[in-house]
């Protein structure tokens, strides 16, 4: 009498089906454990961002109060130094002014600027220099060429060959490489040019509230400057370009009256001789000299009433500097909180990750082949009994 037959499932089959069952079972927790950790060090990190800036900031606010305080302590000891040292400096500009007015009556133009102000008119000159500079440029020509070609037509070839060697002649174009010389003449021309020393008066050095003036040493500068006028040919070997420079002087000016500098350069006529050149530029010297006689003049009349009032701010801008120290340190300690917290919680997460991804990778598959091996060995089992039982 035969036993019903009982159907098993493949031990594939039961294996595969036990790796899914247990990795979705694992998935759950897994996901419940990891995702509140990983919000918890993704909502540290943005708590340490913000506060990082507000430290930033807090750092850059306490930097510009200090700054504050420093440039009017700064200040104050700087006009200081101008209100006992700006009677000794005017006094040697005013000097100076009288001495040159006196000086530009009973002098020539030309004496005046030698003696006073060290400062000579040189002989106009010229000067010509020659720059030659080895050039080439391809020069086309054309010859007569003969070539062997193959070709596949009707009426170049016999009638009884489609295609055949052809001898064509013709005239070529082909390029050559020439050389030339290109020489360049400059032609500068000197005229009323200024040299010398200069004059500097002894400068008051007090920071915010520095004084100097001076002549400077002349400088010169190209006045005028034609375009370039080219000729000859440079298939004949030679090409001439030619350029003329006029040079005039300038006479650099500057004074300095607490914190700004004023430069005025006055250019020295070049259109004219030296003598007019000169009488203009006594003019526009003394010029310059009685405009900062009168700015000297008239910025040291204030100088004790803003002294007073950079000191009445000291004692609030140390108030501004005390407030900022402390939102500082504040700042800093509230930094160094959030620092421990995103520390904490990106350590709890990578521990957590450490535990729960080999967990969630090993065990469903380690679960499946037990699964696999006891459905094997139940199949086995089964096929034994059916091979002892008579049919």
């Amino acid at each position: 009498m035969p036993y019903p037959s009982s159907s098993v499932a493949h031990p594939f089959v039961i294996g595969t089906s036990t790796w899914f069952v247990s990795m979705v079972a694992l998935l759950i927790p897994t996901c419940v454990i990891l995702v509140p950790k990983g919000n918890t060090k993704n909502n540290a990190q943005g708590d340490f961002d913000t506060t990082q800036q507000d430290f930033d900031q807090a750092t850059a606010d306490l930097a510009s109060k200090k700054n504050a305080l420093n440039e009017a302590n700064q200040r104050i000891n700087d006009l200081t130094c101008a209100i006992t040292g700006y009677p000794t400096f005017n006094a040697q500009v005013f000097a100076l002014n009288d001495r040159l007015k006196n000086a530009s009556v009973t002098k020539t133009p030309l004496d005046f600027l030698a003696s006073e102000l060290f400062l000579n008119f040189v002989p106009d000159n010229s000067q010509t220099g020659e720059n030659v500079v080895a050039r080439t440029y391809q020069e086309p020509y054309q010859d007569w060429v003969t070539r062997r070609t193959y070709v596949c037509n009707s009426y170049q070839c016999p009638s009884n060959v489609n295609c055949c060697y052809v001898t064509l002649s013709r005239f070529e174009t082909f390029y050559r490489t020439k050389y030339y010389n290109e020489i360049t003449k400059t032609t500068e021309n000197y005229h009323n040019i200024v040299m010398g020393s200069g004059l500097q008066l002894v400068p008051l050095n007090c920071g915010y509230y520095s004084r100097a003036f001076s002549f400077l040493s002349p400088i010169n500068v190209i006045t005028r400057e034609t375009s370039p006028i080219r000729g000859g040919d440079m298939r004949a070997g030679s090409v001439y370009i030619q350029i003329e420079r006029n040079y005039g002087s300038r006479v650099p000016t500057s004074y300095v009256l607490d914190s700004s500098m004023i430069n005025t350069p006055i250019s020295v006529s070049d259109s004219s001789t030296q003598v007019m050149a000169a009488n203009s530029l006594v003019m526009q010297l003394l010029q310059v000299l009685a405009t900062a006689v009168v700015a000297f003049n008239g910025a040291s009349s204030n100088y004790p009433a803003l002294q007073d009032s950079f000191k009445m701010k000291i004692p609030g801008l140390e108030s501004s500097v005390a407030t900022a120290n402390m939102a500082f340190f504040n700042q800093q300690q509230l930094l160094a909180d959030k620092q421990t917290v995103l520390n904490n919680a990106g350590s709890d997460f990578t521990v957590a990750l450490s535990l729960w991804l080999p967990l969630f990778f090993l065990i469903p598959p380690f679960l499946g082949i037990v699964a696999c091996m006891v459905a094997m060995k139940l199949s086995n089992d089964s096929d034994e009994d059916k091979s002892c039982c008579p049919v």
